[in-house]
């Protein structure tokens, strides 16, 4: 409607993340576009193909675990309530097929799709969760800025860093990047990285960049994040932070472009 409207989709997408209120905010366009793929699945007949595919694989005794699994996929993408409307008809048919009762079909399904919706990200579940905890997942970026570093640099970091694989997966392996999970990045300004500690027992700062080239590029790195999809924060530059860090692991990684 917003679109017929003649609204743009900037104010589209500001309209329904304003209209899901603070906790559910940062979750509300996946929660919508969740629906409208759901909807997809069921009237293209995804989620049944999906469905008959992993019966075939498993067979019809092991129905249960198959409903167990779908769930468990068609949850990703979709809202764990709508998923389970999407395959409930589908649910009746296997039940018939089997003679295993519906009581059992849908408790198996229930676990597979609760089971994504609660503890997998990007899924709606685990991100409400920790946006009402304020336990945000995501990046602090120390930043340093050379004299020669340009706008080019900073694209390249910033979408490196946006892409880069290095929160687990399901498996607990490295496997999925800070847009995958739909994380946040704190930028803060870090001209000690430069220290060169070769000579003396004070480091010399003398290779970082000054701050007429480093804080537009700050800047600019921050704005280039945001323009990929991470919601971003930044440091004062300049100032004195005291910045509190909870490393998860702990994962500490040096990028250099």
């Amino acid at each position: 409607m917003g679109f017929v409207g003649g609204l743009d989709e900037a104010e589209v997408t500001k309209t329904l993340m304003d209209g899901f209120g603070k906790t559910l905010g940062s979750i509300g366009i996946i929660i919508a576009f969740g629906t409208i793929i759901g909807v997809y699945l069921e009237k293209s007949g995804g989620a049944m193909a999906l469905a008959n595919w992993v019966i075939k694989v498993i067979g019809k005794k092991n129905a249960p675990l198959a409903m167990n699994i779908t769930g468990f996929i068609v949850s990703i993408p979709v809202y764990c309530d709508s998923g389970f409307i999407i395959l409930s008809s589908f649910m009746k048919a296997i039940s018939k097929k089997s003679k295993i009762p519906m009581v059992v079909l849908g408790v198996s399904l229930a676990a597979g799709l609760y089971a994504t919706h609660v503890f997998i990200p990007p899924t709606p579940g685990p991100l409400a969760a920790a946006a009402a905890l304020d336990a945000d997942i995501g990046l602090v970026i120390m930043l340093g800025v050379g004299p020669a570093d340009t706008k080019d640099e900073a694209d390249k970091l910033s979408l490196k860093l946006a892409q880069m694989r290095i929160f687990p997966d399901e498996n607990g392996k490295m496997n999925l990047s800070l847009l995958d999970v739909g994380g946040e990045a704190l930028v803060v300004p870090q001209f000690t990285l430069f220290a060169d500690t070769n000579k003396g027992h004070r480091p010399s700062f003398v290779s970082a960049g000054p701050p007429e080239i480093a804080k537009p590029l700050t800047d600019y790195f921050a704005l280039a994040l945001r323009e990929l999809g991470v919601p971003t924060q930044e440091g004062k530059f300049g100032a004195h932070m005291l910045v509190e860090i909870h490393n998860d692991g702990p994962v500490t990684i040096e990028v250099e472009v």
